[in-house]
């Protein structure tokens, strides 16, 4: 390749693209991924990516990662609190034997 990337860090591109998108790649022979690889990398379009620029946009995208809550805030501290009953419930089931 002619931008400067080690053989090493062309391989692990290649790998993370094909790991990527493994439906699109899969029945991909070796030279059509590679050839795959140097157009993204000589076009580079998350260089052009702004991300959101409108409010709804921007709203929109925020809950992207939101699926079902169990990472929410309210959630975590449920878990914790019902973890700290099962420790303590645990314990005093060992206390009584």
């Amino acid at each position: 390749m002619s931008n400067g990337w080690t053989e090493e860090r062309r391989k692990r591109q290649a790998e993370l693209i094909r790991g990527w998108r493994p439906w699109a790649a899969t029945d991909w022979s070796s030279k059509k991924r590679d050839q795959q690889l140097e157009i993204i990398s000589k076009r580079k379009p998350w260089l052009s990516s702004t991300g959101p620029v409108t409010a709804t946009g921007k709203q929109k995208v925020s809950l992207n990662a939101y699926k079902h809550g169990f990472y929410t805030k309210e959630a975590l501290l449920q878990r914790r609190e019902a973890n700290k009953i099962i420790k303590r419930s645990k314990d005093f089931v060992k206390f009584l034997r």
